[in-house]
């Protein structure tokens, strides 16, 4: 099983009630005057290894090799020019996008063996490489992010390589009201909510289960292995009408949606797609299990655990 090379966001729900009570909060409205908020780019999490002035690594968080964003690599290679001619090695943390390119595409193009100069890359953290290899830095967030806008401040969502925008506790209001404005860009931004950042807090190779950085979505979202594909009715007869899919702890559920391409690519080859995991909106999980008005987003192929 992969494992995740990068803090990773956890939905403010994941959290246990002794993180709720240590971080004090009952409700993710509760960070608001604590945790710092920044844009949740609707993408694929990314990691450039800078290692000198010439050489740089990119790698998806689960350590897969990424070889469509060599354009990304030489732009940060260039930002940081002064750093590296000190002997200095980061590893930056950001997001693959594309402006009003929706998340699918931008997935695809981020997996292709080519470069893909569409791609564009939101940074939002900075790790020394020694820390990021060793899997923690004790350095706050809000360091690490003075430094990082240090080298990237000043380009915007039409640059090759952009700094995330960061907003200070206090300043933002309801993150919740954040997040549904930040979603009703549509395809034209494609931002998938918003992430609360604990200012202190350190970073750690693993779950976000700590309560340092928290997903703020205005649908919950579940990430679930795919096990299966039902028959569909009328129009979707002879295709995918359902996918089927569990969580982790074997709770069952099924939902359709899709489009008619990937509906038919399901059905056609659906011991592809099984282990997969399968991204699925829903507006709540009910105490049954069971998830209300559930809707199938499609694969997430920078995704490796059910939830």
């Amino acid at each position: 099983m992969a494992r995740y090379l990068v803090h990773k966001a956890v939905e403010f729900s994941s959290l246990s009630a002794a993180c709720k009570k240590r971080i004090g909060a009952q409700s993710i409205s509760d960070l608001a005057g604590k945790y710092d908020l920044q844009y949740k780019y609707d993408g694929c999490n990314t990691i450039v290894k800078l290692l000198n002035l010439q050489h740089f690594e990119i790698y998806s968080r689960t350590g897969e090799r990424v070889k469509s964003m060599d354009h990304v690599g030489l732009r940060l290679l260039n930002l940081f020019r002064s750093a590296l001619q000190r002997g200095h090695q980061f590893a930056v943390l950001g997001e693959a996008w594309a402006r009003g390119v929706p998340q699918r595409r931008a997935s695809g193009w981020f997996r292709k063996h080519e470069p893909v100069p569409q791609l564009q890359l939101a940074v939002f953290d900075l790790i020394d490489l020694g820390d990021f290899e060793a899997g923690v830095s004790l350095h706050p967030f809000e360091r690490r992010y003075e430094t990082l806008s240090v080298h990237t401040r000043g380009f915007n969502e039409s640059d090759t390589v952009f700094l995330c925008p960061l907003f200070h506790a206090g300043t933002y209001g309801d993150p919740m009201e954040v997040a549904d404005k930040l979603c009703a860009e549509g395809d034209k931004r494609a931002f998938d909510g918003a992430i609360l950042r604990d200012p202190k807090a350190v970073w750690k190779a693993g779950s976000g289960a700590d309560g340092a950085i928290i997903k703020a979505k205005p649908r919950l979202t579940f990430d679930l292995k795919i096990v299966g594909v039902e028959e569909g009715e009328g129009k979707y007869k002879g295709t995918t009408g359902k996918v089927v899919l569990q969580f982790a702890d074997g709770t069952e559920v099924k939902a359709a949606g899709g489009t008619d391409l990937e509906r038919r690519d399901m059905w056609d080859n659906t011991a592809q797609y099984a282990g997969r995991i399968g991204e699925v909106a829903c507006l709540e999980r009910l105490p049954s299990g069971e998830l209300r008005e559930p809707v199938f987003k499609g694969v997430r192929h920078d995704k490796v655990d059910a939830d």
